[in-house]
């Protein structure tokens, strides 16, 4: 109930320790504090301020996260039973201050007889649905960054050695003596043959090669690249520089992020980029990037006013970072090209980080 959800309380308290964690909250706004059939729920009103408290203590500022409470029938005792016309006009003044919202339910399903009032109210909200989603860009103004070299060595052993030792000498004696003894025996014994060959060569042929290469072959490699290839990325990638884009207008500046997360980020990880609205003393989300797969790469760009002010908050569950225990993750704002370290960024504000 709406009065349990109020700053100072106990269970306020609880759900502000745990609001990292709560993907939407359903205060009932009937039977309680705030009375939205008879205050209205505009600018300055009761209602409103209690929204605004619970979003911006809990939700970093997200009305997404908060789905309004009505009663259709069942609390005529504290006078805040709702019909769908007057639940309409609610969220009409609830998106004076707050365009996208995280919707309407209702109590009870039994009073919503053959869907009229869930119908009426639904047929009203119609075009706001998908307001929160995330419109990304056609094309990421980065590439995605690759941790294996995308070619190999340009130059590789392309050809075993042209000419190798052979196994044996390749010129032997062809023919046995060519002068064989007659065919009767003379008186004595004639002297040997001189044409016989030594009993070993007396001179290794020239075409012969070393028992080993006495010289590599020039098309060898060596045992090992001298040199690295040049095309190597670095241990940890960049994102390749890319020029920075040019806005049309010159009170505008061209605005990007870039978000890598770490091999656990999966269903842990949130980024919200939000712009502050000085005459409303709120912030408005700009991009909302609800969760992240693991190792996934995002972008954002786009041209914003150089006199607003613009705050990125990134959320970890886990609350193990984005680097490095689990992967080499990293966050980059640029303005116009130049990267700025800071998670705030100012554009001609004095205080916005209130």
């Amino acid at each position: 109930m709406d009065s349990d959800v109020v700053v100072g309380k106990g269970y306020y308290n609880v759900l502000k320790e745990v609001s990292w964690a709560l993907d939407f909250l359903m205060p009932q706004y009937y039977n309680g504090v705030i009375r939205p059939l008879n205050d209205g729920f505009g600018p300055n009103s009761p209602g409103i301020d209690h929204f605004n408290a619970i979003i911006d203590e809990m939700f970093d500022s997200d009305p997404t996260k908060i789905v309004f409470g009505f009663c259709i029938s069942d609390c005529s005792g504290t006078g805040t039973n709702t019909g769908a016309s007057q639940a309409i006009s609610i969220l009409g003044d609830l998106e004076e201050s707050h365009e996208c919202h995280g919707g309407a339910f209702f109590w009870v399903v039994d009073h919503d007889i053959n869907g009229s009032w869930s119908n009426t109210v639904g047929n009203a909200m119609i075009s706001n649905v998908g307001c929160s989603e995330i419109n990304l860009p056609t094309s990421s103004p980065h590439a995605t960054p690759t941790l294996v070299p995308t070619k190999s060595p340009t130059k590789s052993p392309t050809k075993s050695p042209t000419k190798s030792p052979s196994t044996s000498p390749t010129k032997l004696p062809t023919k046995s003596p060519t002068h064989s003894s007659t065919k009767s025996p003379t008186s004595s014994p004639t002297e040997s043959p001189t044409d016989a060959p030594t009993s070993s060569p007396t001179e290794s042929p020239t075409e012969f090669l070393s028992e080993s290469p006495t010289e590599s072959p020039t098309e060898f490699l060596s045992e090992s690249p001298t040199e690295s290839p040049t095309h190597f990325p670095s241990l940890l990638p960049t994102p390749p520089p890319t020029p920075s884009p040019q806005c049309a207008k010159t009170n505008e500046a061209f605005l990007s992020l870039a978000i890598q997360v770490d091999n656990k980020a999966a269903n842990k990880n949130k980024a919200f980029l939000r712009r502050f609205i000085p005459n409303k003393n709120r912030w408005k989300t700009v991009v909302k990037k609800n969760s992240f797969a693991n190792n996934e790469y995002f972008s954002w760009s786009q041209c914003v006013k150089k006199n607003k002010c613009y705050k990125l908050t990134m959320i970890d569950r886990r609350r193990d970072g984005i680097c490095c225990e689990h992967g080499d993750g990293f966050l980059e704002l640029e303005l116009n090209g130049t990267y700025d370290h800071d998670m705030l960024l100012l554009f001609g504000c004095l205080r916005c980080d209130s």
